[in-house]
């Protein structure tokens, strides 16, 4: 049996782990970029600070992208649905799926994997019109839905 609290539990686990190392990342990224004003600016270093601020960027996008992902699966709750939407768990006889938050696979207790797929994904599209019993393809194979939770 499947405990939808559990799973919960680790996708936001896996999110907020993720938040804390963007965090970090960003700090240790703007601590290098910091260069003392006294110091003159050589071409190497100039070029070194927009990279850094160009990467910046990028992690301070992820980190946004993250904490919205952590937020709205903290707004699915623990709701039971037999509908494939957004706060779904898609139970399969080789993955479990949450719908609702873009996730890589995760390896759980007892040789289960998690995998977290967003509502503007192809898989999702495929599978929002099944019922427990369908079958689809994923990563090559046939795969039956057993339960949705």
């Amino acid at each position: 049996m499947v405990d939808k609290s559990y799973i919960l539990g680790k996708l936001t686990h896996h999110l907020e782990q993720l938040v804390a190392e963007l965090n970090k990342t960003l700090i240790d990224l703007k601590s290098e970029s910091d260069l003392p004003e006294d110091e003159s600016i050589d071409p190497e270093d100039s070029s070194y600070q927009n990279y850094n601020s160009e990467m910046i960027q990028h992690y301070r996008s992820l980190l946004n992208l993250s904490v919205a992902d952590l937020e709205k699966l903290r707004s699915f709750g623990n709701q039971a649905t037999d509908l494939i939407g957004p706060g779904a768990l898609i139970i399969t006889d080789l993955v479990l799926i949450f719908v609702g938050v873009a996730i890589p696979k995760l390896h759980l207790k007892e040789h289960q994997t998690l995998l977290g797929i967003s509502i503007d994904s192809p898989i999702y599209q495929a599978l929002r019109s099944k019922k427990v019993g369908d079958l689809f393809e994923f990563e090559e194979k046939e795969l039956k839905i057993k339960n949705i939770i």
